[in-house]
């Protein structure tokens, strides 16, 4: 039990450094990530974030598949897209206006595990 306290007070640590970081150590902030996408950068940011999300899945994949439950829990055979990435994003940055300045992975990490909450 006390194993159990120390995990998620160790994955809380990380969730609020990842919120609070500055963009120098984050990559970039929601704000900026929304302003590059009406650019030809477009397509690299989008990539990136589609990376950031798919690094996302694949570690809580391999959390379930050692027995120690998923950071957050999408439908059976979901498909996350990139318009579903933004949209989850534009959620996330409407109900918590302060994440606007955070770092984007960190906003999307918060928002997967809101949209999609383990049961």
């Amino acid at each position: 039990m006390l194993i159990d306290s120390i995990k998620k007070l160790k994955f809380l640590i990380i969730i609020f450094l990842l919120i609070k970081c500055n963009i120098s150590y984050c990559g970039i902030n929601y704000i900026e990530y929304k302003k590059l996408l009406n650019t030809n950068e477009r397509d690299f940011h989008s990539a990136y974030i589609y990376g950031v999300a798919n690094g996302f899945l694949t570690l809580n994949t391999k959390l379930k598949f050692d027995g120690k439950g998923g950071v957050y829990c999408p439908p059976e055979k979901m498909f996350l897209t990139l318009d579903n990435i933004n949209d989850i994003l534009d959620e996330q940055v409407k109900e918590n206006p302060s994440h606007k300045k955070a770092g984007v992975e960190g906003v999307l990490l918060m928002g997967l595990i809101k949209t999609f909450p383990c049961n």
